[in-house]
């Protein structure tokens, strides 16, 4: 239900079903993703870094979570914890995205030697 409400931008009924769900299943992973995804779609970057990490915290493996925790780090201008996200995230499932945007993180904080190593691997990867 949650979802359906998400995805016709319906937000706060979204969040709300989201918590619910939670309050049934506190494991429910992909419920504490998806507020991720709500909050950070509604600018609440803060908020939305708190349910990543969440995500992350049940399943470390989730990579989702890893690249878009990455980008909201990104946009809060905290590269270092962006390339940190961004790094994990190409660990567990390489793509050229991934890579994109961790060598723009790296660019960004002048690492120019990583920032050419991971615009490579996105070209590869494209």
């Amino acid at each position: 239900m949650a979802n359906a409400y998400y995805q016709l931008g319906e937000v706060e009924e979204a969040i709300s079903n989201y918590h619910k769900s939670i309050n049934l299943n506190p494991k429910k992973v992909e419920c504490y993703y998806n507020l991720g995804n709500a909050h950070c779609h509604r600018g609440e970057l803060k908020e939305a870094i708190q349910f990543y990490l969440k995500t992350i915290s049940l399943d470390a493996m989730h990579d989702p979570a890893l690249f878009n925790l990455g980008y909201t780090y990104y946009q809060l201008k905290d590269y270092e914890q962006a390339i940190k996200s961004y790094s994990l995230a190409v660990e567990i499932k390489p793509s050229s995205e991934s890579h994109f945007n961790l060598a723009t993180a790296f660019k960004d904080i002048s690492d120019d030697t990583n920032a050419l190593k991971h615009f490579k691997l996105a070209l590869k990867l494209d």
